[in-house]
């Protein structure tokens, strides 16, 4: 039995009904969609198609107008995909449904040109194959706000309410204050298997930092 068969049967002995898919696009933003369960039957050992608009715009939908991949003047067709049947996550707040990576190929199912995570796989490859092997970690560090999506909007994304005023760089106090938000995402980031190695403030308004 193929692996795509057992997941479909496991899915479905649970009550699973549909299945999300995310695509990294041109910028490195996670874009997808819900597919049901019927049709990941389908795709789940194939290929299928995804609208390839998104190698050819930027992080606000905005058309580049230097592309040549894709465009107005291709009609932006669908680009094949295989998904990554490795990569399976489950939705804790989504009634435990599964997640997918998946990534663009080219017609003879060869690494697509242009989709970022097919060039990160031939570059590991490559790489590999010259004898060396890639250890990567990751280290973010960002602004949190008190605003929600719509609030931001309203401000033109300017002259936001950071979640903590002042510089307090490794700061232990506003952990304790925050502990509730702090662990809420060390929580989250777990249960999705993605774990953080550390969370703490760093120096500005409300400035976190996270390492994977």
């Amino acid at each position: 039995m193929s692996q795509g068969t057992m997941l479909v049967d496991t899915y479905r002995s649970e009550g699973i009904r549909r299945v999300k898919l995310v695509f990294t696009d041109i910028d490195g933003v996670m874009r997808g969609k819900y597919i049901s369960l019927d049709k990941f039957s389908g795709v789940a050992e194939g290929v299928s198609g995804f609208c390839d608009c998104v190698l050819g715009w930027d992080v606000n939908d905005q058309l580049y107008d230097n592309a040549e991949f894709t465009g107005w003047h291709t009609a932006f067709p669908d680009a094949l995909y295989r998904i990554d049947l490795n990569t399976e996550r489950r939705l804790k707040e989504e009634g435990d449904i599964p997640l997918f990576l998946a990534e663009f190929v080219s017609e003879d199912d060869r690494p697509h040109p242009i989709c970022p995570r097919s060039r990160l796989q031939s570059v590991i490859a490559k790489a590999n194959a010259l004898g060396f092997q890639s250890h990567m970690a990751f280290e973010y560090e960002f602004f949190v706000f008190k605003e929600t999506a719509q609030s931001a909007a309203d401000k033109g994304y300017r002259n936001l309410i950071p979640l903590t005023p002042g510089n307090f760089g490794y700061s232990a106090l506003r952990t304790f204050t925050l502990s509730d938000l702090f662990n809420e995402l060390m929580d989250y980031c777990e249960d999705h298997d993605l774990p953080l190695e550390s969370v703490h403030c760093e120096t500005g308004p409300g400035v976190w930092e996270a390492a994977i």
